[in-house]
This record gives structure tokens, C-alpha cells and sequence, in this order.
């Protein structure tokens, strides 16, 4: 019984792999910059070339950008801080995200995909710290301040 049930679930699972594996591509990446392709849970860059199947997320940077040529003819250029999930209507209906207008009242570029990197806010951390370590330093260190240990009369 145990060795038919674990057949059975090796069988499964080979057929829905076959299945996966032999799916027609709804597209291929032409061009990208700086774009990563999300399938099963798993990323990778698109680089030329790589096919997309159904469900596929095309997902660029801050700066980064893709061109698909759709299995139809048609071709999608995918702007920066955008997802576009691959279905197969993708020249008819593109499923896209822009992350920079989804997040309500923020003006300019998503800061979760972008590549600057605010060196503003690490120099006045660093001023901080340092200050912080003067005047811990001054305060341990005060010439009025003796460290005097009492006597027994």
C-alpha cells in the first residue's frame, strides 16, 4: 500500500513537471536592462532570449527596462519600477504594475527598486554616532570627576 501511494505521487508529480516543462512560450525577452524574470518562486535575470510561459512576472529596476516579443507578433516594452505578469491576452491587456504610481501620494522613483543608495541619511547617522561618542567620551573623562575610593577611618 505504502509503495503504490509513494508511485503514485512520483507519477504526479513527473506529469505535472513534463507539463510544465513542454508549455508553449507566450514570449521571448528581446532586450532588458537591469529586469528579472519571477517564476515558481524563483528569480532570475531576463536576459535575451528567455522564454516567458503563463503567469511568468517580468519585473524591472529603477532605471531598468524590457522589450518581449509576444508568441502572437506583438511586442510590450516594459518601463522601469514595472511588473507585467505574462497571460496569454498580454498584447491586448498587459497585466502590469507600476510600482511608483501603486504607492499613493509618492512623487519620483520607488525606492525599493532603485540603486541610489541615500548617503545623506548614512553621513548624518555617522555625525550622530560621533557626536554621541564625544560627549560619552567627555563625560567619562571630566578632570573634575575623580575617582576616589573611600577610605576606612
Amino acid at each position: 500500500m505504502r509503495r503504490t501511494t509513494i508511485a503514485m505521487a512520483f507519477a504526479a508529480v513527473t506529469i505535472a513537471s513534463a507539463g510544465r516543462a513542454t508549455e508553449a512560450p507566450l514570449g521571448t525577452v528581446t532586450e532588458s536592462a537591469k529586469a528579472f524574470v519571477l517564476r515558481h518562486g524563483t528569480l532570475f535575470p531576463a536576459t535575451p532570449a528567455v522564454h516567458l510561459r503563463e503567469g511568468d512576472r517580468l519585473i524591472t529596476r529603477a532605471n531598468g527596462s524590457a522589450t518581449i516579443e509576444v508568441a502572437n507578433g506583438c511586442t510590450v516594452w516594459v518601463d522601469a519600477s514595472t511588473m507585467l505578469t505574462a497571460a496569454k491576452d498580454t498584447c491586448a491587456k498587459p497585466r502590469w504594475t507600476d510600482f511608483d504610481q501603486v504607492r499613493t501620494g509618492y512623487v519620483g522613483r520607488s525606492s525599493s527598486f532603485s540603486e541610489r543608495r541615500d548617503r545623506g541619511l548614512w553621513l548624518a547617522g555617522g555625525l550622530y554616532a560621533l557626536a554621541f561618542a564625544a560627549t560619552l567620551y567627555a563625560i567619562l573623562h571630566d578632570s573634575h570627576h575623580h575617582h576616589n575610593l573611600p577610605t576606612s577611618p
